[in-house]
Parts: structure tokens; C-alpha cells; sequence
């Protein structure tokens, strides 16, 4: 009995040892496919337009005037004349033309089931583009609603199961009462007795029928179609540059060109998830630096020992290769690491050293780059969104805790045997 003991209190201890490090491992996984998914979801610019906003019409334009100024695409070559009349081959780089997807948001818009007589309160989104940038949800049934599809819609599960009962209803009819807005020219008397022709705006409600072509894959009651009209009024942009750190700056050069509102908020999506990224690579490469300082130590103090040549060489060989190679594990694990989730702009690195100043105003622009997200009226994306960071960064903080707990607990029980 006196001898089992203290072997079943090893074995616990090793037990616990590896139950610490296996949740540490699985909270990192977690936050690497958290991040995975941001990526995915949120490579765009988001602006909410103030004022008035922008019509379908002015986005069709905005994109048309874009194609035909940067018909060359990015990396493409072409012919100049250099100082000595040669053509000369030199490679512009000129930036993407966006793919916008606007949307606006119509709230308590009901859907009707008229063969069944049910219907359900939801929340109405006129698109046009793209729908998967709106919403960061998959596609649980059908497909998402083309751009040129103006009699498909997408459902909520939720909406979905208590307009019919069931999730087998693709192709199945919806009703919609919609306010149409018209414009009437007509003639009003001048100042000077003069007439002058005065556009009038008029709204009409009628009853649209819409077939469902998809349904989403979350309880928020949605219902998303394409917008008809080349008047339909948008406040909400999703503009994709692709993965570039630039998305924000092409943004504000269109606000200076096009009039898309009479002011915005923009917050770079890509950019904020790229920048929260940060924290899958911070606490590897930090291990490694531990690991690093550790083992030099370990080898002064070897090489200070007073043992004979041979003693210290097999020492070192019995249990400093181990840790050798698992430094160069780590090491390994940095750059793999740091190609994957180290980011940062190369806007907020500075041209001098000396401009020691620059270090606050790259902190102060990051931060009002996060805060950004409190000035947007929340949509769906944005609370997916903020959820979703929440989620990568508790992760990654419980990782450290465990590993945290777990080298504690090493430390005391080195310490127990040294007394």
C-alpha cells in the first residue's frame, strides 16, 4: 500500500498534466478555425452611408466608370517611352476594381404563406450583388438569389419551418406587400409667371410574389431578395478588394470621386480581422522565446559546471537534445505561425527609426480603427462579427491559462523533488 501510493499520485499528476495541455491545444484549435472563418467571411470594406445613400443606379455607374479607368488589371505590363525614346516594358500595379454589394435593411416586413394562411414577421433585405457578403451564414438548403433574379428570395430556417413545417420547400410561393416608389413629372407655375417642370414623388403598396430559391442556415428571421428597381435606395456597402491592406484607402478615394451619401463610417473589416489574428501568433512565437532563453541557460550553466569533459557532454546529450529538438520544433511552428496569422500593415511601419512618435500614432490609429465598429448601427454581420472575435481571442487566452496552470504546476513539482 506505502508503495502505490506515491506511484498513483504520479500517474494523476501526469494525468492532469496532459488533460491541461490537450485543452490548451483544443481551445488554440478553436481559435484557428475561428479566425479561418472570419477570413473567409469578412474580406471586405463595410460603409454606412448617412443621408439620402446611393441609388442601384449610381452603384452601376460607380462600377462601370471603374472597369473602363482600371481596364489594365493588377500586375498586367505595358508599353511606355523613357527618357531616350526606347519603349521600354515597366509593370504597373493598379488597384482591383471592387466588388460592391449593396443592401438595405426593412424591419417587422411580414411573409405570407397564403396556401396555409400562416405568416411570420422578419427582416427584409434588398440586395444587389453579391448576398453571401452580406450575411456571414451558410446555405443550409438551395442556393443563394442571383443578381439578375428578381422573383427568388431567401428564407430563415426559422421563418421557413413556420411558413410551411417543413425544410423541403424550394420552389414554393411567398407573399410580400412592397411600397413602390414612382416619380410623376409635372407643371407648376414659375416665380415669374413662368412654368417649370417639378418632379413629384408617389407611393403605391402592392402584393409580390417570390419563389424560394434558398434557405439560411440561423434563427434570424430573414428574408432577402434582389432589388428591382434602379431607384431602390441602399445605406449599406460591401466593397471587396480582395485580401489587400489597402481596401480602406481605396474606399475613401471613391467617397472623394463618386456621391455615394453625404457621409459614412467605414470600417475595414479585413483589416480588423487580420490585425486580431495577431493573437495565434503572439503566444507561439512568446513560447519560443521562453524556450530559447531557457536552454542557452541551460547550456552556461553547463558550460561553467565544473564536472569533467565527458560528464557534461553526455549530460547534455541525455537531456539537452531533447529540448534541442524541441526548440527547433518551436522554431519551426514560428515561421509556419507567422506566414499564417502575423500581420501587420505596412502603412503603420515606420520610414525612420528615429521617429520614435510614430509608435503612438500607429497604436492610436489601430485603435480607431477598432472603435470604428461602435459608430455603425448594428447589423447582423457586425454582431456575427464581434462575436466571432470574441470567440478567437477568449480562446486564445484560455490556451495561455491552461499552459500557464500546466508549467506551474512542472515548476512546483521540480521544486518538491529538489527539497
Amino acid at each position: 500500500m506505502f508503495v502505490k501510493e506515491p506511484m498513483n499520485r504520479r500517474k494523476r499528476w501526469k494525468i492532469k498534466n496532459v488533460i491541461l495541455l490537450v485543452l490548451a491545444m483544443f481551445c488554440y484549435i478553436i481559435g484557428i478555425r475561428t479566425y479561418n472563418g472570419l477570413r473567409e467571411n469578412y474580406q471586405s470594406v463595410s460603409v454606412q452611408l448617412q443621408g439620402d445613400g446611393t441609388t442601384k443606379k449610381q452603384v452601376v455607374t460607380l462600377l462601370e466608370e471603374e472597369k473602363e479607368k482600371y481596364s489594365i488589371g493588377e500586375g498586367d505590363t505595358m508599353d511606355e517611352t523613357n527618357a531616350a525614346g526606347e519603349e521600354a516594358k515597366v509593370t504597373t500595379r493598379v488597384k482591383k476594381v471592387p466588388e460592391i454589394t449593396a443592401y438595405e435593411m426593412e424591419e417587422h416586413k411580414t411573409v405570407t404563406n397564403k396556401k396555409y394562411g400562416k405568416e411570420k414577421a422578419t427582416t427584409k433585405y434588398l440586395v444587389y450583388g453579391n448576398m453571401q457578403q452580406i450575411l456571414p451564414l451558410q446555405i443550409y438548403r438551395g442556393n443563394y438569389v442571383y443578381e439578375n433574379d428578381y422573383e427568388g428570395c431567401i428564407l430563415d430556417k426559422e421563418t421557413a419551418y413556420e411558413l410551411f413545417g417543413s425544410m423541403d420547400i424550394l420552389g414554393q410561393q411567398v407573399e410580400v406587400e412592397e411600397t413602390i416608389l414612382q416619380k410623376r413629372t409635372g407643371v407648376t407655375e414659375g416665380e415669374n409667371s413662368g412654368t417649370e417642370d417639378k418632379q413629384q414623388q408617389t407611393t403605391s403598396s402592392v402584393k409580390r410574389v417570390y419563389y424560394v430559391r434558398g434557405i439560411l442556415d440561423t434563427s434570424h428571421p430573414v428574408f432577402m431578395v434582389q432589388a428591382r428597381s434602379d431607384q431602390t435606395t441602399f445605406h449599406y456597402l460591401q466593397l471587396n478588394y480582395g485580401d489587400t491592406e489597402r481596401g480602406r484607402e481605396y474606399v475613401e478615394q471613391l467617397q472623394m470621386i463618386y456621391p455615394l451619401g453625404s457621409s459614412a463610417v467605414i470600417v475595414d473589416q479585413n483589416l480588423i480581422v487580420r490585425l486580431v489574428g495577431n493573437v495565434l501568433f503572439l503566444p507561439v512565437l512568446f513560447v519560443f522565446v521562453f524556450f530559447l532563453i531557457f536552454f542557452i541557460r541551460r547550456i552556461q550553466l553547463y558550460g561553467n559546471g565544473e564536472e569533467k569533459l565527458q560528464e557534461r557532454l553526455r549530460i547534455m546529450a541525455g537531456t539537452e537534445l531533447k529540448k534541442a529538438f524541441l526548440l527547433l520544433a518551436l522554431g519551426i511552428t514560428v515561421v509556419v505561425t507567422a506566414r499564417q496569422y502575423g500581420f501587420f500593415p505596412l502603412q503603420y511601419i515606420p520610414t525612420k527609426w528615429s521617429d520614435f512618435n510614430s509608435v503612438g500614432r500607429t497604436i492610436n490609429t489601430i485603435q480607431s480603427h477598432m472603435e470604428e465598429l461602435n459608430y455603425m448601427t448594428p447589423t447582423i454581420r457586425e454582431v456575427m462579427m464581434r462575436k466571432e472575435l470574441g470567440v478567437l481571442v477568449g480562446s486564445v487566452i484560455a490556451m495561455v491559462i491552461f499552459i500557464w496552470v500546466l508549467q506551474e504546476r512542472r515548476q512546483s513539482k521540480r521544486e518538491q523533488e529538489e527539497e
